[in-house]
């Protein structure tokens, strides 16, 4: 069960003024703020009203967090798979900070590729090193400026 305590930092999500405050706070409680976050992906979490917060606009910061907490995120990624399947650049974003992917999030971020030429997903992909795997070459390789793009995100990732 969600408690008012953690809905609050949804409610400050809302709030344009308060939300970098309180995506920070709540990444800075690392492993404590997966299942804060898994109340807000779920549908669980919801204000006075009834409505999910899912619903009414603070997704966005949830998956900010996920990307500032990386890797302790990862039972967060069927949430962040739902969400780069709807395109949201922030889920996108979030997959290449958690370094290690499961396939069927690897195929989502090649889809959102291959829909939109999205930069932030060829980023995740060869940031998790997704890119050379089998299954992601197949998908991607049939278009040459997909495949440029890897290539060039490949050498700035090289360099910094």
């Amino acid at each position: 069960m969600i408690s008012t305590q953690d809905c609050n930092f949804f409610e400050r999500f809302l709030s344009p003024k308060d939300r970098g405050n309180a995506v920070h706070e709540l990444a800075e409680m690392g492993e404590d703020a997966v299942p804060i976050l898994d109340a807000l992906f779920s549908g669980e979490a919801k204000n006075q009203f009834g409505s999910s917060y899912k619903n009414i606009g603070a997704l966005h910061c949830g998956f900010v967090t996920v990307k500032k907490l990386g890797i302790l995120a990862k039972p967060l990624e069927k949430f962040i798979r739902e969400g780069i399947k709807n395109d949201n650049l922030y889920a996108i974003e979030a997959a290449g900070a958690m370094v290690e992917l499961e396939l069927e999030t690897e195929k989502a971020l090649a889809r959102a590729v291959i829909r939109n030429k999205v930069g932030e997903a060829i980023y995740s992909l060869v940031r998790c090193g997704s890119h050379k795997r089998t299954e992601i070459i197949s998908m991607l390789s049939c278009d040459e400026k997909i495949i440029e793009a890897i290539e060039r995100t490949e050498n700035f990732l090289k360099e910094t």
